[in-house]
């Protein structure tokens, strides 16, 4: 408890300050930049408040930069920029605002850069394509927007990219293509618009993919899944259209197949029942014909199953009546004449188009 005194800047011998979890509060004394071999800063968990010195960007010897969790507000300083060293900067959940300043693309040795949850605003400048050591990117949760500059894609080292709940608009570049390393995507809840780039369906190592809550449109890539490594597919409340690729039945590994609320038509495929990992199965609100496939029998993980508002007939999988680890099942099995029947299904909301539960 209690504040950093400007005492700290006096001990210029020290290369680790290790503070975090501690419950300090107060500004950070400007007196941190006498420390000029500090190599690691960690004060993260506290409840510093005020703005980030711009004297932290004496600190040129510094390769470890932990500030989350506290109550900083204000810019980043871009003194930062000249810290090359840098490679990890987690300064996430916090208040701050402004922009990313350009000059983090100064910073090519830097490999984890966590902005994620504070109110930072305006573009990502296309600088920061030019920090080519960049493995994670969270920029997650802030009110940036505009176009992703095409730079951005050049980060070729890149595996984690979360820049989700933002502003983000236009199309998603094809240069994504460039990013073969990458694993881990997450673009939802922004506005981007027009097709999902055919490129995005060939990155080989490819696992994760949510790209829901935008206004794409147009058909799902054909060849989404061909990488045989997804884990999670995640293109629910766009304007989708079109059928269910085929090539996702070469992703054996999927868990989670969340296609809801687009405009999907055809039939429920088949081969859905040979996902024997799949935990999720989500393909509500769309125009979806044709009977339940019975393959879906053979699915023993399920945890969340809606068939809901589509026009699909048949039964739901007595199987999936022995499952404890189904927690939420959704179809339209009620009504006079109730498309979808279940024997297992325990109740029935009118409110809610006559769905069974």
């Amino acid at each position: 408890m209690g504040v950093l005194p400007r005492e700290v800047g006096f001990l210029t011998e020290c290369t680790t300050l290790s503070l975090y979890g501690n419950q300090l509060s107060g500004p950070l004394p400007t007196t941190l930049g006498q420390m000029e071999k500090l190599k690691k800063l960690w004060i993260d968990e506290n409840n510093f408040t005020g703005s980030l010195p711009s004297e932290l960007g004496y600190l040129v010897n510094l390769d470890d930069m932990s500030i989350y969790d506290n109550q900083f507000e204000g810019s980043l300083p871009t003194e930062l920029g000249r810290l090359t060293g840098l490679k990890r900067i987690w300064a996430n959940n916090m208040q701050l605002s402004g922009s990313i300043p350009s000059e983090f693309g100064r910073l090519t040795d830097l490999e984890n850069l966590f902005l994620d949850d504070n109110s930072l605003s305006g573009s990502v400048p296309s600088e920061l394509g030019l920090a080519t050591g960049l493995k994670d990117l969270r920029l997650f949760k802030n009110r940036l927007g505009g176009a992703l500059p095409t730079e951005l894609f050049s980060l070729s080292n890149l595996e984690i990219a979360y820049l989700d709940t933002n502003r983000f608009a236009g199309e998603i570049p094809r240069e994504i293509a460039n990013l073969s390393k990458i694993h881990d995507l997450q673009l939802f809840s922004n506005r981007f618009s027009g097709t999902i780039p055919f490129a995005i369906a060939a990155l080989p190592n490819l696992k994760i993919l949510r790209l829901n809550g935008n206004d794409l449109t147009g058909n799902i890539p054909g060849n989404l899944g061909s990488n045989q490594n997804l884990l999670r597919l995640s293109l629910s409340s766009n304007r989708l259209v079109g059928t269910i690729p085929s090539a996702l039945q070469q992703s054996l590994g999927l868990r989670r197949l969340e296609l809801d609320r687009n405009s999907l038509n055809g039939i429920l495929p088949d081969w859905l029942g040979n996902l024997e990992k799949l935990m999720t199965l989500n393909v509500a609100s769309n125009r979806l014909s044709g009977y339940i496939p019975t393959s879906l029998s053979t699915l023993k993980h399920l945890e969340e199953v809606q068939l809901e508002d589509n026009s699909l007939q048949g039964n739901v999988p007595n199987e999936w009546c022995a499952l404890d680890s189904l927690g939420i099942l959704n179809a339209d099995c009620a009504g006079i004449l109730p498309e979808v029947a279940c024997d297992c299904c325990t109740s029935i909301d009118a409110s809610k188009s006559n769905r069974c539960f």
